[in-house]
């Protein structure tokens, strides 16, 4: 059966800035790849919104039964302003949306293997 895979994640603004804070681009590269790193405008709800969204992702996948690390998934912007999943799993579609406001930040993803 081919069915969806669903993750969300909910963080703390204020816990992603903090963790910025302390250990700079150590915590970036912890789960941002070299290219988001470079081209993201580095806002603390941002910041928030990308951690939320690799660990949706982290989620989805691994209850499909995949093993996976943060730096697997790229967030890119689409030319629309929309977030894009980049990742390592060529069989595998997934969407993703990212949404802050004020103190959180929350990611919401779904992926499905595609039909060969």
């Amino acid at each position: 059966m081919n069915r969806f895979h669903l993750g969300v994640d909910i963080v703390s603004v204020k816990r992603i800035e903090d963790s910025y804070a302390s250990y700079q681009e150590k915590f970036l590269a912890k789960f941002l790849t070299e290219n988001e790193i470079n081209s993201l405008k580095i806002t603390p709800q941002r910041l928030a919104s990308r951690w939320a969204a690799k660990e949706a992702l982290f989620k989805a996948f691994s209850s499909a039964g995949l093993t996976t690390t943060y730096r697997d998934f790229e967030i890119i912007t689409s030319d629309t302003g929309c977030p894009r999943v980049k990742h390592l799993f060529k069989d595998w579609h997934a969407e993703i949306s990212l949404s802050h406001e004020n103190d959180y930040a929350i990611a919401y993803c779904q992926i499905k293997k595609i039909q060969s």
